[in-house]
């Protein structure tokens, strides 16, 4: 094999292999997803204020704080449920009304 084949040979072979080494989103020109951030809701639960997934189910977490002894409007967003975005959101949400 003379070495003009060779070369064209390699430069064929990374280009192929640069093709499928590269992430789909840098050759299309796409933007990477952005990784998934787990949410959770927090709401009244039995008088209480609990933690959930936004699967629902059984709380993750549970408060001592009597929502009867919170305000209207909070008792009333509370029913509702308050949505965070991740464990700082929700560790900020909590402390609000834990305190």
């Amino acid at each position: 094999m003379s070495y003009d084949k060779i070369r064209s040979f390699v430069r064929g072979s990374v280009i192929v292999l640069a093709a499928f080494c590269l992430p789909y989103a840098v050759l299309s020109g796409q933007k990477p997803a952005e990784p998934q951030v787990a949410r959770y809701v927090l709401r009244e639960y039995n008088g209480g204020l609990a933690v959930f997934t936004e699967q629902g189910g059984e709380p993750l977490e549970k408060y001592d704080v009597p929502v009867d002894s919170l305000p209207e409007l909070d008792r009333e967003l509370l029913r509702e449920g308050l949505w965070a975005n991740g464990r700082e959101e929700l560790r900020r949400l909590v402390e609000d009304y834990t305190g």
